[in-house]
């Protein structure tokens, strides 16, 4: 019934409102496992007890964000021009002048930390997105690169310590990285001021891997000049605290719960 009053307003302002709200409503009443990122389903003790109440839920997630969104559209200035551009950091669609970038690349790759794809998968298949099934591949390290040798003694060094553990979680961070170095190459490319990055370092078979430095490291090849770096706490989160990194019951490790805003600035 929902998703049928949905559909009938495609193509109108409010429909991407509501999908809003259905998509979190399909998260929380559908049977993957609570505070999962990863598609897991339900313990089936649980599953036998799950009855959601879906029209419920899909209300009250549209009565809490219709207040936030009236804060939104006041605290909005009319006047000021935007327009979103679908595309690839790899292949910035941009030609230059770009004053100010802020952004939060993924923390790492989808195989090793966030897998964006299942993620948002259930969601965007009830809403006929089937693009979402190919997202993880796309991502920054989701393909093999060639393997370059990076500018960067701190990613160099983190490298070798994952080998030491698995050649496998080795070429993950290592495209990861590959692929990130050509982000900046392309920003570099476009930026005329300065460009702010959220980031974490999170740990791959118990090696941390100091993404803030290696990103200073790697900018600092485009000429982009280390100004601050800001690190903040992470009051909530889906991804679990710790997780077994070795896959063995009973040996934990921390994950990520701070974040690091790096700020460089494009020399003239």
């Amino acid at each position: 019934m929902i998703k049928r009053r949905l559909d009938a307003l495609k193509g109108e302002r409010a429909y991407f409102f509501f999908a809003t709200c259905f998509s979190l409503s399909v998260r929380k009443v559908s049977n993957l496992k609570p505070g999962e990122f990863k598609i897991v389903r339900m313990p089936a003790e649980k599953l036998k007890k799950h009855n959601p109440n879906v029209l419920q839920t899909f209300i009250e997630h549209v009565e809490e964000r219709i207040p936030r969104m009236v804060k939104f559209y006041r605290a909005c200035d009319e006047n000021v021009f935007c327009e979103v551009l679908l595309g690839d950091a790899r292949r910035l669609p941009l030609k230059g002048g770009v004053d100010l970038v802020v952004t939060s690349p993924p923390y790492g790759d989808s195989r090793t930390t966030v897998a964006y794809g299942q993620f948002s998968k259930y969601p965007a298949l009830w809403l006929g997105l089937r693009g979402v099934t190919g997202v993880d591949k796309a991502s920054l390290g989701g393909r093999p690169t060639d393997g370059e040798e990076l500018p960067s003694e701190t990613l160099k060094r983190t490298l070798e310590e994952i080998k030491k553990k698995s050649r496998e979680r080795y070429n993950d961070v290592l495209w990861f990285f590959s692929d990130l170095f050509r982000c900046l190459e392309q920003l570099r490319g476009v930026l005329s001021g300065c460009c702010c990055f959220v980031v974490d370092n999170r740990t791959v078979r118990r090696v941390q891997v100091p993404t803030d430095r290696i990103i200073v490291e790697l900018g600092e090849a485009f000429g982009l000049e280390f100004e601050t770096l800001i690190r903040r706490e992470i009051p909530s989160k889906r991804l679990p605290w710790q997780n077994a990194p070795e896959n063995v019951r009973g040996e934990k490790g921390t994950t990520i719960a701070e974040e690091s805003i790096i700020v460089l600035r494009a020399k003239r």
